[in-house]
Parts: structure tokens; sequence; C-alpha cells
């Protein structure tokens, strides 16, 4: 929730680490004009929560056609 306030609040964050980061996803939500940004807790999306640990532990990037093992129970 940290970080979602942080790019929608509009205040300058020149002082913060990710000031970069922060910059660039305000520019990218800005230049598709559709575009929104919400905070969605883990329990909520329990898919995305679950791709994200097995990308935390993996040593390279992955690519998955269908559902990673263990994922079809959550879908």
């Amino acid at each position: 929730m940290e970080v979602v306030d942080l790019i929608i609040d509009g205040h300058d964050h020149t002082l913060h680490t990710y000031v970069s980061d922060i910059l660039h996803i305000r520019d990218v939500l800005h230049e598709n004009g559709n575009s929104t940004l919400v905070h969605v807790l883990m329990e909520q999306n329990m898919c995305a929560d679950s791709m994200a640990k097995e990308g935390s532990h993996a040593r390279c990037s992955a690519h998955w056609i269908c559902p990673p093992p263990g994922m079809e129970s959550l879908i």
C-alpha cells in the first residue's frame, strides 16, 4: 500500500531511494491515460502472490504457457 501511495499521491519524492522508479511508473500511467493503480491484499490475489514467491526463488526469468505447478488450485 505504501508503494501505491507513493506513486499516486502526486508529492515530490526527490529524496526517496526509489525516486526514479516512482517517476517512471507515474509517466507510464500518465501515457496510458486509462490506467489506474490500486492496492490489492495478497489474500485477494493468491495467484500473483504465488507467482511472486516463485519468482523470488528463481535463478533466471521464467515464461509460463500454462499455470505453474501448484497454481491450478488457486485459479
